[in-house]
Protein backbone atom coordinates (compact mmCIF):
# COMPACT_ATOMS: atom_id res chain seq x y z
CA UNK A 1 0.00 0.00 0.00
CA UNK A 2 1.32 3.43 -0.93
CA UNK A 3 2.11 5.77 1.95
CA UNK A 4 -0.44 8.55 2.44
CA UNK A 5 0.94 11.89 1.12
CA UNK A 6 1.76 14.48 3.78
CA UNK A 7 0.33 17.98 4.10
CA UNK A 8 3.21 19.67 2.23
CA UNK A 9 2.71 17.33 -0.75
CA UNK A 10 -1.06 17.87 -0.87
CA UNK A 11 -0.73 21.65 -0.42
CA UNK A 12 1.54 21.81 -3.49
CA UNK A 13 -0.71 19.52 -5.54
CA UNK A 14 -3.82 21.55 -4.65
CA UNK A 15 -2.09 24.86 -5.40
CA UNK A 16 -0.84 23.66 -8.79
CA UNK A 17 -4.27 22.30 -9.76
CA UNK A 18 -5.92 25.60 -8.77
CA UNK A 19 -3.45 27.89 -10.58
CA UNK A 20 -3.05 25.77 -13.72
CA UNK A 21 -6.76 24.91 -13.77
CA UNK A 22 -7.74 28.59 -13.74
CA UNK A 23 -5.36 29.32 -16.62
CA UNK A 24 -6.54 26.33 -18.67
CA UNK A 25 -10.21 27.19 -18.05
CA UNK A 26 -9.82 30.86 -19.00
CA UNK A 27 -7.95 29.97 -22.20
CA UNK A 28 -10.26 26.98 -22.96
CA UNK A 29 -7.19 24.82 -23.51
CA UNK A 30 -8.49 21.51 -22.16
CA UNK A 31 -8.79 19.86 -18.76
CA UNK A 32 -6.60 19.50 -15.65
CA UNK A 33 -7.05 16.27 -13.67
CA UNK A 34 -5.67 15.18 -10.31
CA UNK A 35 -4.89 11.72 -8.91
CA UNK A 36 -6.40 9.24 -8.47
CA UNK A 37 -7.40 8.91 -12.14
CA UNK A 38 -6.06 6.16 -14.41
CA UNK A 39 -3.98 7.10 -17.45
CA UNK A 40 -3.38 4.22 -19.89
CA UNK A 41 -0.28 5.12 -21.88
CA UNK A 42 0.42 3.36 -25.19
CA UNK A 43 2.29 0.04 -25.01
CA UNK A 44 2.08 -0.23 -21.20
CA UNK A 45 0.50 -3.10 -19.31
CA UNK A 46 -0.88 -1.12 -16.39
CA UNK A 47 -2.32 2.40 -16.10
CA UNK A 48 -0.50 5.07 -14.11
CA UNK A 49 -1.89 7.73 -11.79
CA UNK A 50 0.24 10.90 -12.01
CA UNK A 51 -0.36 13.59 -9.41
CA UNK A 52 -1.56 16.07 -12.07
CA UNK A 53 -2.20 15.80 -15.82
CA UNK A 54 -3.22 18.30 -18.46
CA UNK A 55 -5.07 16.95 -21.51
CA UNK A 56 -5.72 19.21 -24.49
CA UNK A 57 -9.34 19.95 -25.45
CA UNK A 58 -9.27 17.90 -28.64
CA UNK A 59 -8.67 14.61 -26.80
CA UNK A 60 -9.96 15.06 -23.24
CA UNK A 61 -12.01 12.25 -21.62
CA UNK A 62 -15.76 11.94 -22.11
CA UNK A 63 -18.53 11.89 -19.53
CA UNK A 64 -18.41 8.63 -17.59
CA UNK A 65 -14.94 7.50 -18.72
CA UNK A 66 -13.14 5.37 -16.12
CA UNK A 67 -9.71 6.13 -17.57
CA UNK A 68 -7.93 8.10 -20.27
CA UNK A 69 -6.32 6.11 -23.05
CA UNK A 70 -3.64 8.08 -24.83
CA UNK A 71 -0.83 10.54 -24.09
CA UNK A 72 -1.43 13.62 -21.89
CA UNK A 73 0.24 16.82 -23.00
CA UNK A 74 1.66 17.62 -19.55
CA UNK A 75 2.33 15.47 -16.47
CA UNK A 76 3.34 16.81 -13.06
CA UNK A 77 4.72 14.68 -10.23
CA UNK A 78 5.12 16.20 -6.75
CA UNK A 79 8.04 14.37 -5.16
CA UNK A 80 8.12 12.72 -1.74
CA UNK A 81 11.04 10.85 -0.10
CA UNK A 82 9.47 7.53 -1.07
CA UNK A 83 8.91 8.46 -4.72
CA UNK A 84 12.20 10.12 -5.74
CA UNK A 85 13.68 7.09 -7.50
CA UNK A 86 10.36 6.19 -9.15
CA UNK A 87 9.71 9.74 -10.39
CA UNK A 88 13.30 10.38 -11.56
CA UNK A 89 13.98 7.04 -13.24
CA UNK A 90 10.96 4.78 -13.77
CA UNK A 91 8.27 7.36 -14.54
CA UNK A 92 10.76 9.62 -16.33
CA UNK A 93 11.57 6.82 -18.78
CA UNK A 94 7.90 5.78 -19.08
CA UNK A 95 6.62 9.27 -19.91
CA UNK A 96 9.58 9.88 -22.25
CA UNK A 97 8.88 6.71 -24.26
CA UNK A 98 5.14 7.45 -24.38
CA UNK A 99 5.78 10.91 -25.87
CA UNK A 100 4.40 13.11 -23.06
CA UNK A 101 5.35 16.56 -24.34
CA UNK A 102 6.23 18.11 -20.98
CA UNK A 103 7.12 16.63 -17.56
CA UNK A 104 7.46 18.59 -14.31
CA UNK A 105 9.10 17.29 -11.12
CA UNK A 106 8.19 19.46 -8.14
CA UNK A 107 10.17 19.05 -4.90
CA UNK A 108 8.44 20.56 -1.80
CA UNK A 109 11.43 19.92 0.48
CA UNK A 110 14.05 21.74 -1.59
CA UNK A 111 11.39 24.06 -3.11
CA UNK A 112 12.68 23.53 -6.67
CA UNK A 113 10.86 22.68 -9.91
CA UNK A 114 12.43 20.91 -12.91
CA UNK A 115 10.79 21.02 -16.34
CA UNK A 116 11.62 18.59 -19.16
CA UNK A 117 10.33 18.69 -22.74
CA UNK A 118 10.71 16.29 -25.65
CA UNK A 119 13.62 16.88 -28.01
CA UNK A 120 12.81 17.99 -31.57
CA UNK A 121 12.95 14.38 -32.81
CA UNK A 122 10.76 13.31 -29.82
CA UNK A 123 13.32 10.65 -28.84
CA UNK A 124 14.26 11.89 -25.36
CA UNK A 125 13.61 14.52 -22.70
CA UNK A 126 15.65 17.71 -22.57
CA UNK A 127 15.97 19.70 -19.34
CA UNK A 128 14.43 23.12 -20.06
CA UNK A 129 15.03 24.62 -16.63
CA UNK A 130 15.50 24.24 -12.88
CA UNK A 131 13.45 26.90 -11.09
CA UNK A 132 14.20 28.11 -7.56
CA UNK A 133 11.76 29.82 -5.13
CA UNK A 134 12.87 33.30 -6.22
CA UNK A 135 11.99 32.65 -9.89
CA UNK A 136 8.97 32.33 -12.14
CA UNK A 137 8.46 29.20 -14.16
CA UNK A 138 7.01 29.00 -17.65
CA UNK A 139 5.36 26.12 -19.47
CA UNK A 140 6.16 25.26 -23.07
CA UNK A 141 2.85 23.41 -23.49
CA UNK A 142 0.58 25.98 -21.82
CA UNK A 143 0.94 29.38 -23.54
CA UNK A 144 1.27 32.46 -21.29
CA UNK A 145 1.34 30.43 -18.07
CA UNK A 146 3.74 31.96 -15.51
CA UNK A 147 3.85 30.81 -11.89
CA UNK A 148 5.85 32.18 -8.97
CA UNK A 149 7.68 29.11 -7.67
CA UNK A 150 7.52 30.35 -4.06
CA UNK A 151 3.70 30.36 -4.19
CA UNK A 152 3.60 26.59 -4.85
CA UNK A 153 4.94 25.68 -1.41
CA UNK A 154 4.02 26.18 2.23
CA UNK A 155 5.39 29.37 3.73
CA UNK A 156 8.55 28.91 5.81
CA UNK A 157 7.76 29.17 9.51
CA UNK A 158 8.93 32.39 11.13
CA UNK A 159 11.24 32.45 14.10
CA UNK A 160 9.54 32.34 17.55
CA UNK A 161 8.73 35.63 19.24
CA UNK A 162 11.45 37.23 21.28
CA UNK A 163 11.12 37.01 25.06
CA UNK A 164 11.62 39.91 27.38
CA UNK A 165 14.37 38.29 29.43
CA UNK A 166 17.80 38.67 27.81
CA UNK A 167 19.09 35.29 29.00
CA UNK A 168 16.04 33.47 27.69
CA UNK A 169 16.29 35.35 24.41
CA UNK A 170 19.93 34.30 23.92
CA UNK A 171 19.09 30.69 24.78
CA UNK A 172 16.14 30.62 22.40
CA UNK A 173 18.16 32.13 19.57
CA UNK A 174 20.97 29.62 20.11
CA UNK A 175 18.50 26.72 19.97
CA UNK A 176 16.96 28.18 16.84
CA UNK A 177 20.39 28.56 15.23
CA UNK A 178 21.28 24.94 15.97
CA UNK A 179 17.93 23.76 14.67
CA UNK A 180 18.29 25.78 11.45
CA UNK A 181 21.85 24.51 10.91
CA UNK A 182 20.60 20.93 11.27
CA UNK A 183 17.72 21.59 8.89
CA UNK A 184 20.02 23.28 6.34
CA UNK A 185 22.46 20.38 6.52
CA UNK A 186 19.62 17.90 6.06
CA UNK A 187 18.15 19.82 3.11
CA UNK A 188 21.62 20.21 1.55
CA UNK A 189 22.24 16.47 1.81
CA UNK A 190 18.81 15.70 0.36
CA UNK A 191 19.32 18.16 -2.49
CA UNK A 192 22.77 16.74 -3.28
CA UNK A 193 21.30 13.22 -3.21
CA UNK A 194 18.62 14.29 -5.69
CA UNK A 195 21.24 15.94 -7.94
CA UNK A 196 23.37 12.77 -7.77
CA UNK A 197 20.32 10.71 -8.78
CA UNK A 198 19.56 13.07 -11.69
CA UNK A 199 23.08 12.76 -13.09
CA UNK A 200 23.16 9.01 -12.46
CA UNK A 201 19.85 8.57 -14.29
CA UNK A 202 21.31 10.36 -17.35
CA UNK A 203 24.33 8.05 -17.40
CA UNK A 204 22.12 5.02 -16.77
CA UNK A 205 19.82 5.89 -19.69
CA UNK A 206 22.80 6.11 -22.06
CA UNK A 207 24.33 2.83 -20.90
CA UNK A 208 20.94 1.12 -20.97
CA UNK A 209 20.46 2.22 -24.59
CA UNK A 210 23.90 0.81 -25.47
CA UNK A 211 22.92 -2.45 -23.77
CA UNK A 212 19.66 -2.63 -25.72
CA UNK A 213 21.46 -1.84 -29.00
CA UNK A 214 24.26 -4.31 -28.16
CA UNK A 215 26.81 -1.59 -28.89
CA UNK A 216 29.87 -0.22 -27.00
CA UNK A 217 29.71 3.19 -25.30
CA UNK A 218 30.13 6.02 -27.81
CA UNK A 219 33.54 7.75 -27.66
CA UNK A 220 34.20 6.31 -24.19
CA UNK A 221 37.95 7.05 -24.18
CA UNK A 222 37.53 10.67 -25.31
CA UNK A 223 35.02 11.36 -22.50
CA UNK A 224 37.50 10.63 -19.71
CA UNK A 225 40.04 13.00 -18.17
CA UNK A 226 43.77 12.62 -18.92
CA UNK A 227 45.65 10.22 -16.65
CA UNK A 228 47.79 11.93 -14.00
CA UNK A 229 49.61 8.83 -12.71
CA UNK A 230 52.07 7.73 -15.39
CA UNK A 231 53.03 4.52 -13.55
CA UNK A 232 49.51 3.16 -14.10
CA UNK A 233 49.04 4.59 -17.58
CA UNK A 234 49.97 1.47 -19.60
CA UNK A 235 47.74 -0.83 -17.52
CA UNK A 236 44.83 1.60 -17.62
CA UNK A 237 45.18 2.13 -21.38
CA UNK A 238 44.96 -1.64 -21.91
CA UNK A 239 41.84 -1.82 -19.72
CA UNK A 240 40.36 1.15 -21.59
CA UNK A 241 40.94 -0.40 -24.99
CA UNK A 242 39.16 -3.57 -23.90
CA UNK A 243 36.28 -1.68 -22.27
CA UNK A 244 35.80 0.57 -25.32
CA UNK A 245 35.22 -2.50 -27.50
CA UNK A 246 32.93 -4.33 -25.05
CA UNK A 247 29.14 -4.58 -24.79
CA UNK A 248 27.14 -5.17 -21.62
CA UNK A 249 24.33 -7.61 -20.93
CA UNK A 250 22.83 -5.83 -17.92
CA UNK A 251 22.87 -2.27 -16.56
CA UNK A 252 21.63 -1.34 -13.08
CA UNK A 253 21.23 1.88 -11.12
CA UNK A 254 21.49 1.93 -7.30
CA UNK A 255 22.53 -1.72 -7.38
CA UNK A 256 22.86 -3.48 -4.01
CA UNK A 257 25.58 -6.06 -3.31
CA UNK A 258 25.82 -7.88 0.02
CA UNK A 259 29.29 -9.43 0.32
CA UNK A 260 29.30 -9.70 3.35
CA UNK A 261 27.91 -6.23 4.21
CA UNK A 262 25.46 -4.39 1.99
CA UNK A 263 26.79 -1.69 -0.32
CA UNK A 264 25.10 0.28 -3.09
CA UNK A 265 26.73 1.03 -6.44
CA UNK A 266 25.53 4.10 -8.34
CA UNK A 267 25.72 2.23 -11.66
CA UNK A 268 26.88 -1.29 -12.48
CA UNK A 269 27.08 -2.67 -16.04
CA UNK A 270 27.93 -6.36 -16.52
CA UNK A 271 28.83 -8.53 -19.49
CA UNK A 272 29.88 -12.11 -20.03
CA UNK A 273 30.54 -14.73 -22.66
CA UNK A 274 31.43 -18.39 -22.49
CA UNK A 275 35.02 -17.68 -21.51
CA UNK A 276 35.01 -14.61 -19.24
CA UNK A 277 33.02 -11.86 -17.53
CA UNK A 278 33.54 -8.13 -17.10
CA UNK A 279 32.04 -5.04 -15.46
CA UNK A 280 31.91 -1.24 -15.58
CA UNK A 281 31.34 0.54 -12.24
CA UNK A 282 30.36 4.20 -11.81
CA UNK A 283 30.54 6.40 -8.72
CA UNK A 284 28.69 9.67 -9.39
CA UNK A 285 28.78 12.97 -7.47
CA UNK A 286 26.90 16.04 -8.73
CA UNK A 287 28.29 18.75 -6.47
CA UNK A 288 29.66 22.27 -6.62
CA UNK A 289 33.36 23.15 -6.70
CA UNK A 290 33.15 23.87 -2.93
CA UNK A 291 32.26 20.26 -2.15
CA UNK A 292 34.40 18.02 -4.36
CA UNK A 293 34.86 14.32 -3.52
CA UNK A 294 37.06 13.80 -0.46
CA UNK A 295 39.94 11.35 -0.08
CA UNK A 296 37.77 9.30 2.26
CA UNK A 297 35.06 9.01 -0.40
CA UNK A 298 37.67 8.06 -2.99
CA UNK A 299 39.03 5.32 -0.70
CA UNK A 300 35.50 3.99 -0.13
CA UNK A 301 34.91 3.69 -3.89
CA UNK A 302 38.20 1.82 -4.39
CA UNK A 303 37.14 -0.57 -1.61
CA UNK A 304 33.78 -1.07 -3.36
CA UNK A 305 35.56 -1.90 -6.63
CA UNK A 306 37.42 -4.70 -4.84
CA UNK A 307 34.09 -6.06 -3.62
CA UNK A 308 32.78 -5.99 -7.20
CA UNK A 309 35.73 -8.14 -8.22
CA UNK A 310 34.83 -10.62 -5.45
CA UNK A 311 31.23 -10.53 -6.65
CA UNK A 312 32.27 -11.37 -10.24
CA UNK A 313 34.60 -14.10 -9.02
CA UNK A 314 31.54 -16.03 -7.81
CA UNK A 315 30.72 -16.74 -11.45
CA UNK A 316 33.76 -19.02 -11.60
CA UNK A 317 34.91 -17.45 -14.86
CA UNK A 318 38.07 -15.45 -15.55
CA UNK A 319 37.49 -11.71 -15.12
CA UNK A 320 38.40 -9.88 -18.32
CA UNK A 321 38.28 -6.47 -16.61
CA UNK A 322 36.56 -4.36 -13.96
CA UNK A 323 36.61 -0.76 -15.19
CA UNK A 324 35.93 1.79 -12.38
CA UNK A 325 34.89 5.35 -13.32
CA UNK A 326 34.47 8.21 -10.84
CA UNK A 327 32.29 10.97 -12.36
CA UNK A 328 32.38 14.21 -10.37
CA UNK A 329 30.34 16.95 -12.06
CA UNK A 330 32.78 19.77 -11.25
CA UNK A 331 35.99 17.75 -11.18
CA UNK A 332 38.39 16.78 -8.40
CA UNK A 333 41.03 18.04 -6.05
CA UNK A 334 44.27 17.26 -7.90
CA UNK A 335 45.68 15.13 -5.05
CA UNK A 336 42.51 13.02 -4.85
CA UNK A 337 42.38 12.58 -8.63
CA UNK A 338 46.03 11.56 -8.89
CA UNK A 339 45.52 9.05 -6.07
CA UNK A 340 42.47 7.59 -7.86
CA UNK A 341 44.50 7.16 -11.05
CA UNK A 342 47.19 5.42 -9.01
CA UNK A 343 44.53 2.94 -7.87
CA UNK A 344 43.45 2.25 -11.44
CA UNK A 345 40.30 4.40 -11.29
CA UNK A 346 39.32 6.49 -14.32
CA UNK A 347 37.92 9.98 -13.73
CA UNK A 348 35.67 12.36 -15.62
CA UNK A 349 33.47 15.41 -15.15
CA UNK A 350 30.40 16.88 -16.84
CA UNK A 351 32.44 18.84 -19.38
CA UNK A 352 34.27 15.71 -20.57
CA UNK A 353 31.44 13.18 -20.23
CA UNK A 354 28.79 15.19 -22.09
CA UNK A 355 31.03 16.67 -24.80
Amino acid sequence: MNKTPNYNHQFTVTTLVRLIGEHVSQKELGIVLVAPFNIQLPDTAKPVQPDIVFIAADKQPKDGDQLFEGVPDLIIEVLSPESIRTDYVVKFSLYERAGVREYWMVEPRTRFVEIYTLSPDRSEYVLEGQFSPCEQLYSFVLPDLALAVESLFLAVEKAPAQTTELATKVEDLEKERESLETEIESLTNEFESIKDMMLASRVYKELNKCQQDRSPIDNFRQRLKPLLNLQQKDNMEKMLATCCASCFDNVWINYEIQLPEKMVLDILAEGADEKSCWALVFEIKNRTEKNLPSMREAEKFVANVLIVKEYLAQREKPIRFVCPVYLSAEGFDSAVEEWLHGQGVLTTDIAHWEQ
